[in-house]
């Protein structure tokens, strides 16, 4: 499956994947309902791109933040 793969890919400034895309990796994650995946992935924004921006200059971390809150508390683990 692509997202198995997703995080393995390259990118031309090296193996790093950028802010935005370990974002969408989490959205990924929501989508198929794998809520421990999701939470993952966006604690790796928090933890790995706290000073990340969107184009708009909003903050992805804060964004990224707001999603775990949002399935804590619509899918607490069991």
């Amino acid at each position: 499956m692509v997202i198995d793969n997703y995080p393995n890919s390259t990118w031309s400034n090296g193996p790093e994947i950028p802010p935005d895309a370990q974002y969408q990796i989490g959205w990924c994650y929501e989508q198929l309902e794998q809520w421990s995946d999701a939470i993952i992935a966006y604690q790796k924004v928090i933890d790995n791109y706290p000073n990340s921006t969107w184009g708009g200059g909003s903050s992805i971390p804060a964004d990224a933040q707001s999603r775990i809150d949002w399935i804590n508390e619509n899918h607490p683990p069991s």
